[in-house]
């Protein structure tokens, strides 16, 4: 028995229409749609849905956001059929197009097409096997033109950093085609960025330049690592490719795509790859290059390290004498010896104050920078730093307005789209949205380009940037501790005329918390001194103790800090006193954590961890004089988490005074 087509019961049609590439013609979904519409009419059909994916392929099914619209609307049956121009325009892939047909055959939905009245399972497995192999021999005869193209010396994909399309006639009479030219101005960045990361700069440091100094990276967006370096396998970074010496390759990588979730991915090829040299596109020399790529492979063969933003101007740079390690903050501003206060392995207790001795460091530069040397070369150099700036917001100004001009040409046709009205009401939603966000970013970049408009503004006098420079120099120690791109910039210019710092304490056997101690500073900022002074190391001197005394509870084996002379260490003796009153007065135990609140009354505004410091030196204090018990639970290892008992009252001539006053009864250790 032959197979029956059900019969069409409703009158409600879905459009779907679609075209795959930027290539194809904009109007294409209109065109397609007003066939659509005219052939429900003529039908007696009513339009009640119009979907329309632009630039989307058919390849798959998840990156067409209005294909999704479509298909669950067929899940809901909110239609009774689905026109469309072609069966092509659903997709052109076989397994998705019989797996659609058959979700509109469960819920009696028809498929009709313009050209071909209504689509059964014949059509679906001869037109979608047609589809796709047009898809695979089209891929194949691209991939055949593209090598051969590149054995001819012409590149092919994606245009890097660089570089930029110019359209040019190259027989007379014939339509212009597009070549790769040299960009001058971007690639004076790919110079720019090839010469620092040779000179010894990172990734980071030098994205955070371009950034700083607002120079666009690759597709108009801020830099950013990845841009640099890219893959080592697929060179695609920018500090990796063979292009910028003249090398034009293809078949390096090759592409695809999920074709459930749609999403693409790159992989290296194994097919062979094509490579020819045109000097047309040589931007840098050879040795240049391959420079950067031997420092690339150096780097490459060590583990990688945590990138973080130095917060003082000598993190890292501090080194101990005796035992080789870095000084690390552990305290507020203060750095101890790695080697002593977390490995235990060395006995130099000697502390350093960051600010103190980036203070005194600075002093040595404040002379040397205002020489009449240094002003000219100060001036010399924002000179040069001015005209690149110029240049990046030239760049800067013709891709925003380049957008600018896709953005207007896109508010028009969506505003032709409303004004036809011809458009359902959720198909005119879209559009609005489609267009207010157009016109948000329209509005954006217009007050982008207004601000683009000083790059032509005069430069300062050099009288003027002598005042500024000595302005900066005067400004120098608050400025570099200050947040923003330049103090970083600025922070790590000077890091790197400091080579080691190497402290060394006043005596053999340093007291807990002293200061006496000389940073013997090496590097280039001997260059920055004057001839007579110039040496190969600078001496600092050092003085003072830390001032604090730190209580030892052998319980927990930690150090208990009270300030001296602080807001907390006056507090203490009224916390203790609110402890004990606490305790005495309970019927039972009391928990930690209402002891906490006590130690926290009268004082809203103390931070948890200074409430917790002085909950525990108060325990330790009552319970080294027998008037407490302290009960741990289990799993707990933690005062805290603890209960207290009291046991007795205090007695008589029993002062209770706070620890830091009370050195011989309550075992203070002395720093000081």
């Amino acid at each position: 028995m032959a197979r029956k087509d059900f019969v069409i019961t409703g009158t409600r049609a879905a459009i779907y229409v679609r075209y795959s590439s930027h290539q194809s013609n904009p109007l294409s979904t209109a065109d397609q749609t007003a066939l659509c519409q005219a052939y429900a009419q003529k039908h007696g059909y009513d339009a009640v849905e119009i979907w329309s994916d632009e630039e989307k392929d058919g390849k798959s099914e998840a990156h067409r956001p209005a294909f999704q619209h479509l298909a669950s609307g067929v899940r809901e049956k909110r239609f009774d059929v689905v026109i469309v121009e072609q069966l092509e325009r659903l997709g052109r892939n076989l397994g998705h197009l019989a797996s659609f047909f058959d979700r509109c055959n469960a819920k009696k939905i028809a498929i009709l097409c313009v050209n071909g009245d209504r689509v059964n399972r014949f059509h679906v497995l001869l037109k979608g096997f047609q589809a796709q192999e047009e898809n695979l021999d089209k891929a194949d005869k691209v991939d055949r033109g593209h090598r051969a193209a590149v054995l001819r010396g012409k590149p092919i994909g994606g245009i890097p950093y660089g570089y930029v399309r110019e359209w040019k006639v190259v027989e007379p009479g014939q339509p212009p085609v597009a070549e790769r030219v040299i960009d001058p101005i971007a690639a004076e960045v790919v110079r720019r960025i090839y010469e620092e990361y040779a000179s010894g700069l990172g990734t980071t440091e030098i994205v955070r330049r371009l950034n700083a100094e607002g120079i666009l990276g690759p597709r108009g967006k801020h830099w950013n690592p990845g841009h640099l370096l890219g893959h080592s396998a697929t060179k695609q970074g920018l500090l990796r490719r063979p292009i910028y010496i003249g090398q034009v390759r293809y078949g390096v990588t090759h592409n695809h795509r999920d074709i459930d979730t749609g999403l693409r991915w790159v992989e290296v090829s194994t097919d062979e790859i094509a490579e020819s040299f045109n000097p047309d596109y040589r931007i840098l020399e050879d040795s240049l290059y391959y420079a950067v790529q031997d420092r690339i492979s150096a780097l490459a063969k060590r583990p990688a390290a945590r990138s973080r933003t130095n917060k003082y101007l000598l993190t890292s740079k501090l080194t101990c004498c005796k035992c080789g390690y870095n000084y690390v903050v552990v305290d507020r501003h203060m750095a101890g010896c790695r080697g002593n206060t977390m490995l235990k392995v060395c006995d130099n207790r000697t502390r350093v104050d960051m600010l103190e001795a980036e203070d005194r460091i600075l002093a040595y530069l404040e002379g040397p920078l205002l020489e009449t040397s240094a002003v000219d070369l100060f001036i010399k150099s924002y000179a040069e730093a001015a005209r690149r700036w110029r240049a990046d917001m030239r760049v800067k100004g013709v891709s925003t307005s380049a957008r600018i001009t896709k953005l207007e040409k896109t508010v028009e046709r969506l505003v032709v789209k409303l004004a036809d009205g011809a458009l359902s009401a959720s198909a005119s939603d879209v559009v609005v949205a489609a267009l207010n966000k157009a016109t948000d970013e329209l509005s954006v970049l217009r007050q982008q380009s207004q601000s683009l408009n000083g790059a032509d503004r005069p430069l300062p006098s050099p009288a003027q940037l002598r005042d500024r420079l000595q302005a900066l120099v005067a400004n120098l120690r608050s400025a570099l501790r200050s947040d923003g791109a330049p103090a970083v910039a600025a922070r790590e210019a000077i890091r790197r005329l400091l080579h080691k710092i190497t402290v060394v304490p006043a005596s053999d056997n340093p007291a807990k918390g002293s200061r006496n101690a000389t940073l013997h500073v090496e590097g280039k900022i001997a260059d920055l001194l004057s001839a007579s002074e110039a040496t190969s190391t600078i001496m600092i001197s050092l003085g003072g103790y830390y001032p604090t005394r730190q209580y030892y509870d052998p319980s927990f084996e930690f150090f208990i800090k009270v300030g001296l002379g602080t807001p907390s260490g006056t507090a203490f003796p009224i916390a203790l006193q609110n402890i004990r009153n606490a305790l005495e007065n309970a019927p039972g135990r009391v928990s930690g954590k209402d002891l906490l609140k006590v130690a926290r009354k009268g004082d809203s505004s103390l931070r948890v961890q200074a409430a917790m410091s002085r909950l525990t030196t108060a325990i330790a204090w009552l319970e080294k004089r027998g008037l407490v018990k302290v009960h741990l639970r289990s799993g707990c290892d933690h005062r805290v988490g603890a209960e207290y008992e009291f046991l007795r009252p205090v007695t008589a001539g029993e002062e209770l005074r706070s620890p830091v006053h009370d050195v011989k009864n309550c075992d203070i250790i002395p720093t000081c």
